[in-house]
């Protein structure tokens, strides 16, 4: 879902979302700016990996400055359990995804997410858009 805030065209329905929220309302896993950097980090120097470092470090790091919520021991022995469930039932589950999603489980949040197939299967509540 933070990914919209910066592309073109981003999804309406997600922007608005957004909008209609107060802004101290909107958290940040950990996790997400985890693979943002990530992301950017893989990208060979150039306009287009500048423009996403100085997305990252300028504006999502300073928006959300105190409601980046960090991983604990909690979320970290939820998300092992998912990836043990996922791998008993046959299904791939990505660490990262599971850490997004034990997050918003032990906190009693919901994940915006455009990427329904990756949170679903691990019962996470999600934002309807």
């Amino acid at each position: 879902m933070i990914s919209q805030l910066i592309k073109s065209p981003a999804e309406p329905e997600v922007l608005e979302w957004i909008s209609a929220q107060e802004e101290d309302d909107l958290l940040v896993s950990a996790m997400s700016i985890f693979e943002i950097r990530s992301g950017v980090d893989q990208l060979k120097p150039g306009k287009k990996r500048t423009l996403l470092e100085n997305w990252l470090t300028l504006e999502i790091m300073p928006r959300f400055a105190g409601r980046i919520v960090p991983v604990d021991e909690r979320m970290a022995d939820a998300a092992g359990k998912m990836m043990g469930e996922g791998h008993h039932e046959g299904r791939d589950t990505d660490s990262s995804d599971a850490l997004i999603a034990a997050t918003a489980k032990v906190l009693g949040l919901k994940i915006a997410t455009l990427n329904r197939k990756h949170f679903e299967p691990l019962g996470a509540q999600l934002v309807k858009f």
